[in-house]
């Protein structure tokens, strides 16, 4: 008797189809024109940069402006365009952008961001990034400008860590440090 490979077509059950392997744990992770992009704190701070079957095409390890060394690179973002890329530095108060070819664009710093975590993008290109020790959220321009504080210390105690917009809206989520709640966040008055 033949043997029959069944095949669930029950699509709320995910199921692993394969491993990627690296060679270091993975902090951060985005896809990027079918490449995966991975932040870790090993191998120099590296951003490891794999093909889709998981060979290493290139190691980043980023120097800032100054050529001093940005410590643990966290979360990663790249815009919809795939033009951009954002890493938040775990060790300290830094954002930086870079463009597809890896070159710094700006590095955004701010007295009032400590620890920043998660970042989003929306659809004009501003970027939103989480300050978990500052207990905030931070609303900056594509340039790298302070635009302002959307969430602050005063009115959410808890450590913001990651955000996400929604779709095409002026809407937001935030997931905070030990909480069970998500907030939602409307950009309109």
């Amino acid at each position: 008797m033949e043997s029959v490979l069944s095949i669930s077509n029950d699509l709320d059950t995910p199921h692993s189809v394969r491993e990627i392997r690296t060679r270091f744990a993975c902090w951060g992770l985005a896809v990027m024109k079918d490449q995966l992009v991975i932040t870790t704190g090993y191998d120099e701070n590296s951003i490891l940069i794999l093909d889709i079957n998981g060979s290493e095409i290139r190691t980043i390890r980023p120097d800032n402006y100054q050529s001093n060394k940005l410590p643990y690179p966290f979360h990663v973002k790249i815009n919809r365009s795939e033009t951009m890329i954002y890493i938040s530095y775990n060790d300290g108060r830094k954002m930086v952008a870079y463009n597809s070819s890896w070159n710094v664009l700006f590095t955004y710093t701010d007295q009032d961001m400590k620890v920043p975590y998660g970042i989003d993008t929306d659809r004009e290109g501003n970027i939103y990034l989480c300050g978990s020790i500052s207990c905030n959220v931070q609303h900056v321009s594509s340039d790298g400008k302070l635009i302002k504080l959307l969430v602050t210390k005063k009115e959410h105690m808890n450590e913001p860590l990651a955000i996400k917009f929604y779709n095409d809206m002026d809407r937001f989520f935030v997931t905070y440090s030990d909480c069970d709640v998500v907030e939602v966040y409307d950009m309109c008055d």
